[in-house]
């Protein structure tokens, strides 16, 4: 479901196909993606997504809900406040339009 919202071409073409690809290796490569979502602004795409990525406590403060209700308190308040800010600059195999 990663294209439910028109985007701008350049985003489509840039950042968000980059953020396609890396998903597509960490499944290819026998492990889970869970994306809760992507706050990345409909404009140029010019910066790679890995720069837009915050932790679900952030988005939960923007959007006012609890998307991790279900997760057993101990476990949530440690996912929560946690954003992988590795540096991804291109994914081999998915090419960068």
């Amino acid at each position: 479901m990663t294209n439910i919202v028109p985007q701008a071409p350049r985003l489509n073409r840039g950042s968000w196909n980059q953020l396609e690809g890396y998903t597509r290796k960490l499944i290819e490569g026998g492990n889970e993606a869970y994306i809760l979502a992507v706050w990345v602004p409909n404009t140029t795409g010019e910066q790679s997504w890995s720069s837009y990525r915050v932790s679900v406590d952030e988005i939960e403060s923007k959007t006012g809900y609890d998307l991790l209700a279900n997760v057993p308190d101990a476990v949530e308040l440690v996912i929560e406040k946690q954003a992988d800010k590795v540096m991804v600059l291109a994914v081999e195999g998915y090419p960068v339009w």
